[in-house]
């Protein structure tokens, strides 16, 4: 069974990067880095609740931590494994 943390990070093409770093994979050591803002409709790394059930949710009433950028605003992706690094602590070098 396919992890849920690779997501469709491996697949992606070169106009899906915003940003390469030069940290590594914790899981396979592969470096640059990839990431862009996130593209889940999340609001800074948080999603209302009233979007998905208005019925019984008012606007801003409860958020929840987006389920791809866990949180951050920010999708961040090793382009060898696919592996999904946006709730990983990295230490990042620099811009690569």
């Amino acid at each position: 069974m396919k992890s849920t943390r690779t997501l469709n990070f491996i697949n992606m093409d070169d106009s899906d990067i915003e940003h390469e770093y030069s940290g590594h994979c914790p899981k396979c050591g592969h470096s640059p880095l990839h990431s862009r803002d996130c593209t889940n409709w999340c609001d800074d790394g948080y999603m209302d609740e009233y979007d998905d059930d208005p019925i019984n949710f008012s606007p801003g009433q409860e958020f929840s931590k987006c389920p791809e950028c866990y949180g951050t605003g920010i999708e961040r992706w090793c382009p060898s494994c696919g592996e999904n690094l946006s709730d990983v602590k990295i230490e990042w070098d620099e811009y690569a």
